[in-house]
């Protein structure tokens, strides 16, 4: 996709600025970007809790878990790509228990020096037309923090909808305890398992 924005100079000379950012599912390759990038983010905001499994990762452990990834029927995990620099990621995580296996957990993330530029939205874009065609899961759902309205019109705008809010459901050692927001979509319903 195709981002173009127009900024001014001082003395009012229009410059045209394009950035083309490429959406593709992660590959092994990409393990030790990827552990950087979550590292990263988790660094710079105080919306995204970094999964204890990464927290104290390795490249080799987080190339293990994208290969698995790209072995299931339903787990997903897409990148996206500035240049060559991982810019943002949504990833859709399965249980594997008996009768939950149709649920997938959604998670993403925007370094912050990319947000409010369209990156969130084209990758749920890609992630839900992932899912419509994999026909699994069918049940995704995510937890927000009620404080990120950003995130929760984006979730809004692609058909999720609230199923409950929790108070004290996150906790941020500057700010004490925060409600979150359970959210929560029905897709493929209509198809046979």
């Amino acid at each position: 996709m195709i981002r173009t924005a127009l900024t001014t100079k001082h003395w009012c000379v229009l410059v045209l600025q394009t950035s083309v950012i490429d959406i593709r599912p992660a590959q092994a390759a990409d393990a030790r970007a990827y552990l950087c990038f979550l590292k990263a983010v988790a660094k710079e905001t105080p919306y995204v809790a970094l999964p204890a499994e990464l927290a104290t990762s390795t490249p080799l452990f987080t190339e293990f878990l994208i290969a698995s990834i790209l072995e299931s029927q339903q787990d997903v995990l897409l990148l996206a790509f500035d240049q060559q620099q991982i810019v943002g990621a949504i990833r859709v995580n399965s249980p594997t228990e008996q009768g939950l296996t149709h649920i997938g957990e959604v998670s993403i993330a925007v370094l912050k020096a990319k947000w409010h530029r369209g990156i969130g939205s084209d990758l749920m874009a890609h992630l839900l037309a992932s899912v419509r065609e994999i026909g699994n899961p069918r049940r995704l759902e995510l937890t927000v923090q009620a404080r990120n309205h950003r995130a929760i019109a984006l979730y809004k705008r692609f058909g999720f909808v609230t199923e409950a809010q929790l108070a004290a459901g996150f906790y941020a050692p500057e700010t004490g305890y925060i409600p979150v927001v359970q959210m929560c979509q029905l897709m493929n319903m209509d198809e046979e398992i």
